[in-house]
C-alpha cells in the first residue's frame, strides 16, 4: 500500500537538516572513533559540543534502537549490535565474509553443526558469516551478535593467542566471561591459565554446555596482522554434539582457521 504525499509533506529544502539526528550521527561517529572503544556521558557531550541532557536523551534512544550499548558497570558507551545489522547488506557483500563463505560451509556440513566467523571491534567480538549444516539442529545465532572478548570457547580461542604481556593484562581486569556470567560464578584464575594452556597446545578452545547447558561450542583463532600476527576473530562450531566428538570437531575447526590463514591471509591483514 503506497500512501498519498499531500502538498504539506512535500521538503521545500532538501538540504535542511534535522538537528536532533545531525547530533545523533555525530554521537555514532564520535563512538566509532573513541581508540578505547567505550567514553562516558561527559567524554560524548564533550566531543559533539552538546549539553549533557540533550547528550543523555540522544544516546537513551540510539540504546533504545540497539545502536549503543551502555556499560552499567563503569557508565560508558559503546556502539551497539544494531550498528553492525545495519550493515548486515555491506558486509554479505565485503571479500572478507564472501571469501569465507565456503570454508564454513565445509565445516557446517562435516560436522553437522553451526559454523560461524567472529571478528574483534575492541573489547566484543561480532558475528559477521554463518552457516547451518542443512540437517543439523538449529542454534539460534546470526549475523550481527556480539560477545565479550571473552565470552566461552571465542574467547578462550582469542586469549589464548593472545602475546604474553597481552593476555596477562587482560586477565588481571575483570570481567572475565569464559564459563559465563562472572557475577553468579567468578572465574577461578588459576584454573583459566591451566585452561588457556591446554588450549595453545591443542589450537582451540572449547565450552561443553558450561553456558548454556546441553549446547557444545569449539573455537580457534583466526589470525592476522602485518608484522605481530594476532587474533582477528575466531571459527566457531556449535551445536549438540557430545563432549567426544568435541575433540574431533575442534581440530577440524582448527585445521580450518589455519587453511583460512593461509588462502585468505591478505584479507585478514588488512582487519587486524
Amino acid at each position: 500500500m503506497t500512501l498519498p504525499v499531500t502538498d504539506h509533506e512535500v521538503p521545500t529544502d532538501y538540504g535542511q537538516k534535522v538537528p536532533a539526528v545531525d547530533q545523533a550521527i555525530k554521537v555514532l561517529h564520535f563512538l566509532a572513533g573513541d581508540p578505547r572503544g567505550q567514553s562516558t556521558l561527559t567524554e560524548v557531550c564533550a566531543g559533539v559540543g552538546i549539553y549533557k541532557s540533550k547528550g543523555k536523551a540522544i544516546l537513551n534512544t540510539l540504546r533504545s534502537a540497539n545502536l549503543v550499548t551502555k556499560n552499567e558497570h563503569d557508565k560508558t558507551y559503546s556502539l551497539g549490535p544494531g550498528v553492525l545489522l545495519l550493515s548486515r547488506a555491506l558486509l554479505d557483500q565485503t571479500d572478507l565474509t564472501r571469501a569465507a563463505a565456503p570454508f564454513l560451509e565445509e565445516l557446517a556440513v562435516a560436522s553437522g553443526t553451526l559454523a560461524f566467523l567472529t571478528l574483534i571491534r575492541d573489547s566484543q567480538q561480532y558475528v559477521v558469516a554463518r552457516s547451518g549444516s542443512p540437517g543439523g539442529i538449529g542454534v539460534s545465532i546470526r549475523v550481527g551478535y556480539h560477545y565479550p572478548l571473552t565470552w566461552g570457547s571465542m574467547g578462550k580461542a582469542i586469549v589464548a593467542f593472545l602475546p604474553e604481556g597481552e593476555r596477562e593484562e587482560l586477565m588481571s581486569s575483570p570481567p572475565l566471561f569464559f564459563h559465563g556470567d562472572p557475577r553468579s560464578d567468578p572465574e577461578d584464575l588459576d584454573a583459566v591459565r591451566a585452561e588457556l594452556e591446554l588450549c595453545r597446545r591443542a589450537g582451540f578452545g572449547a565450552d561443553l554446555g558450561a553456558i548454556t547447558p546441553g549446547l557444545m561450542a569449539v573455537s580457534a583463532p583466526l589470525v592476522g596482522g602485518r608484522g605481530i600476527v594476532r587474533p582477528v576473530g575466531t571459527v566457531t562450531v556449535a551445536g549438540t554434539f557430545s563432549v567426544e566428538e568435541a575433540g574431533e570437531h575442534g581440530r577440524r575447526v582448527a585445521a580450518k582457521a589455519r587453511e583460512m590463514r593461509v588462502r585468505l591471509g591478505p584479507l585478514l591483514d588488512d582487519i587486524a
